[in-house]
């Protein structure tokens, strides 16, 4: 694993503008907050230290089903034990939840893609609009950052690190997608 900052992630992006990449699907790691995964291309840790297994964006690593050679696959480290009603004795911590929401700016402003649904979903989002999401009922069901902290409204996660990606994207002068 190696540790990269935030400008080297959005430097890394621009690099792979023309690979084919459509979007950074965010996840939890269902790990411990220093247990990065070869999974993802990009992790989150607990202290919110950023690591990669390599520093290639466009490698394909088996982070969502049937999305995984066009997205950028990036974890939270955390919710060991959690579940869809509770993030378990490793729920993310606030670091961590300010780091996904830079992580997804960097990698949208590299892009130039805008900070949307479409381009910034996490793994819930996907699972649901692929049919394996909440309330579905299948055996694989995923709820990856349906919500950030326990007590928060389930369906709140997408959009709250959306918020505060296209905030820090702003206070950074990076802008939308042109």
């Amino acid at each position: 694993m190696q540790v990269v900052t935030l400008e080297e992630l959005r430097q890394l992006a621009a690099a792979e503008r023309n690979s084919g990449l459509v979007r950074i699907i965010s996840h939890w790691s269902a790990g411990h907050y220093d247990q990065p995964f070869e999974d993802y291309d990009i992790n989150n840790l607990g202290d919110g230290t950023i690591e990669m297994p390599n520093l290639i964006l466009a490698d394909v690593e088996a982070h969502c089903w049937h999305r995984n050679s066009d997205s950028i696959g990036a974890a939270i480290c955390a919710c060991y034990k959690g579940n869809s009603s509770d993030l378990g004795p490793e729920p993310p911590t606030e670091i961590q939840i300010e780091r996904q929401a830079q992580i997804i700016a960097a990698i949208c402003s590299g892009m130039q893609w805008p900070i949307d649904k479409e381009h910034a979903p996490t793994h819930e989002e996907m699972a649901t609009i692929d049919g394996y999401g909440p309330g579905s009922g299948d055996p694989e069901t995923r709820w990856d950052l349906w919500f950030l902290r326990n007590g928060e409204a389930p369906g709140t996660g997408g959009d709250m690190l959306r918020a505060a990606a296209q905030a820090f994207s702003d206070s950074q002068g990076w802008g939308q997608a042109a």
